[in-house]
């Protein structure tokens, strides 16, 4: 199917962490790209019910303006904590994980969210670059510490970027959510509030994952947004709205 919003100018805005020499960094806004409510426009999953035409009309565009990248690897995500590694090529199959690595430039890993944190992390002296999907269950799992690990280099030379996340005041989850947190790392218990409703708290995904990775030792860890709160033209958000699309946040050392 053609785009039906030719007309439109489909630009991710790029953001490179205030470090000498990072990653190139693009996370796709929602608005001007080609699929139809309600996955208005600029959606880039596969999974979730839009045009496949219309999708990969999104995802050539996007890849149209990313300089110095000539492939993408996308994942399909679990909320694991599994980590795939990219080498010379994209894997010919699609794989089951939550994050990448990625040791070739010129190759870019990428994650979709929708509510759910993006977080990049590379390493300039190997030219290494990984990208991850946290959301509540693949941060209290661990899939941060697993995208680190699988670095070639030590942690102290692993820089991270926080991506997008849910706002605190729309992000309400169970005592069986905060349980998982606190057991596995207990100063996390700050990142929790009391929500509106018994047995019930406000998360913080931001605040978490910064709990996640302070022990790792890291170079630094760059926040680069704020929370997303609703209602959003910039943002997709599965927990307003179930049947949506997806943002993607990519990361790659150009070639």
């Amino acid at each position: 199917m053609a785009c039906v919003n030719a007309h439109h100018h489909f630009i991710p805005y790029c953001l490179t962490p205030r470090v000498p020499k990072g990653p190139v960094i693009c996370t796709t806004t929602r608005v001007g790209g080609c699929s139809l409510p309600p996955y208005a426009t600029a959606n880039v999953a596969l999974h979730v019910g839009d045009d496949e035409g219309l999708v990969e009309a999104n995802r050539a565009r996007l890849e149209g303006r990313l300089t110095g990248c000539s492939d993408i690897q996308w994942l399909q995500q679990v909320h694991g904590i599994e980590v795939v590694s990219v080498a010379d090529t994209v894997l010919s199959e699609v794989p089951r994980a939550d994050a990448v690595c990625v040791s070739q430039p010129g190759i870019a890993g990428a994650v979709l969210t929708a509510d759910c944190l993006a977080v990049v992390f590379w390493s300039e002296p190997s030219q290494e670059v990984a990208v991850a999907h946290a959301g509540w269950r693949g941060l209290a799992g661990g899939v941060l510490e697993a995208a680190v690990a699988a670095f070639r280099e030590p942690s102290h030379r692993i820089s991270a970027w926080l991506g997008p996340a849910i706002a605190l005041q729309q992000f309400e989850v169970g005592e069986d959510v905060r349980e998982a947190f606190v057991a596995r790392y207990p100063e996390s218990i700050g990142s929790f509030l009391p929500g509106h409703r018994l047995g019930h708290y406000y998360a913080d995904l931001l605040g978490l994952a910064q709990t996640v990775l302070k022990p790792l030792g890291l170079n630094a860890v760059h926040r680069g947004f704020q929370s997303m709160a609703w209602p959003s033209q910039t943002y997709y958000s599965y927990r307003q709205t179930s049947v949506t699309g997806r943002i993607a946040t990519l990361a790659y050392w150009p070639s």
